[in-house]
């Protein structure tokens, strides 16, 4: 009965570091960018350009116009996510200010990294494969496991 939940137990954990790698090399990273303004006189939104690198253009990644939601007084927070974006990659974003009447001003640059694959994932997932692969071993009655026999005395 021992040999049974430990192999149970060690097939848990080779699904669980399977699914857990599976799942983080999967995953689109992200950059999120956040600003916040001061005032907003004559704000009708934003629009905000990425380039991969300092010499490539700037394209804008924002499909809509970035609403204004601040007041002339108070401004407001705003935040944008980028998910088009690869692991481990450096971009630029250039935040545009669109005023009502149509003009328009170049705010900060912005210099970000996307995440790669958090080594702690994979460590861990490793270390789940490694624990799973032993009490299978040991479930089954493998070598390096215990076994029983049976055995008759005449």
């Amino acid at each position: 009965m021992r040999s049974h939940r430990l192999f149970a137990l060690g097939l848990f954990w080779l699904i669980l570091s399977t699914i857990t790698l599976g799942y983080e090399l999967q995953r689109r990273p992200q950059i999120i960018i956040y600003w916040r303004t001061e005032t907003e006189i004559n704000t009708a939104g934003f629009n905000l350009y990425r380039a991969d690198s300092s010499d490539s253009p700037f394209e804008r990644i924002n499909s809509e116009l970035i609403l204004s939601k601040g007041d002339p007084l108070t401004g407001a927070e705003y935040e944008f996510v980028d998910s088009q974006v690869g692991r481990n990659q450096s971009y630029q974003y250039q935040l545009e200010e669109i005023e009502v009447d149509g003009l328009t001003n170049q705010l900060d640059l912005i210099h970000a990294e996307a995440p790669s694959t958090q080594v702690w994932v994979a460590v861990l997932a490793g270390v789940g494969m490694l624990v799973g692969g032993v009490l299978l071993l040991t479930g089954t009655g493998r070598p390096g496991g215990r076994s029983s026999s049976l055995r008759q005395d005449r």
